[in-house]
């Protein structure tokens, strides 16, 4: 028995391999952090790197072309629906992926989305100012939620529910930290100024 244990040749197709990621991975409180601190804008970097995983981690190939990460970042009300249709394709062995209808998640989210840019829109020109200054920082939180259910989903798939994979901050993050800050500290004083 041992002889032929020996004699076996190796076969790397009998080998497991580790299946690829194929989504973004962050935990529920960094996303939460950078987010809230980033006053929304880590979600182009969300959107960003869900799609730079989804490329390297598929054989996305399309009539239309490669797959353009930043484009599908910069203008996510276009690809949201194809992004969360993807994410439950993926979690097909997960009972709660199966179950979750991802059409009406991303008509919620590309609505809210497309609301929030209307709202900066306004409040950047002070139309209907000071309502809009305070509804454009609101609609953050409902955003936020959305956001956090879909990383549940997108970390389950990935075999990572908790996202430990990425939980520790980066310098870059505290960078960002730092910048949203800033931000923060300029819309208070903003709010705070009479017309």
């Amino acid at each position: 028995m041992k002889e032929e244990l020996a004699a076996a040749p190796y076969d790397p197709s009998l080998a497991a391999t580790p299946a690829r990621i194929k989504f973004f991975v962050v935990s529920r409180r960094k996303l939460m952090v950078l987010y809230l601190a980033t006053v929304g804008m880590y979600s182009i970097y969300w959107f960003y790197k869900q799609w730079e995983a989804y490329k390297e981690g598929s054989d996305f190939d399309s009539a239309a072309g490669k797959l353009w990460p930043v484009m599908r970042a910069l203008f996510p009300y276009f690809f949201l629906f194809s992004l969360l249709r993807r994410l439950k394709e993926e979690g097909h062995e997960h009972q709660e992926m199966v179950q979750w209808k991802s059409a009406p998640t991303a008509a919620a989210l590309t609505a809210m989305l497309v609301i929030s840019k209307i709202l900066d829109r306004a409040s950047y020109r002070s139309i209907g100012s000071p309502v809009t200054d305070i509804l454009s920082l609101l609609i953050l939180l409902p955003l936020l939620a959305y956001f956090l259910s879909l990383q549940d989903k997108i970390n389950l798939v990935c075999n990572d529910p908790e996202g430990e994979g990425n939980t520790r901050f980066t310098a870059a993050n505290y960078g960002w930290i730092a910048l949203g800050a800033v931000f923060w500290l300029l819309i208070l004083i903003g709010l705070a100024l009479p017309n």
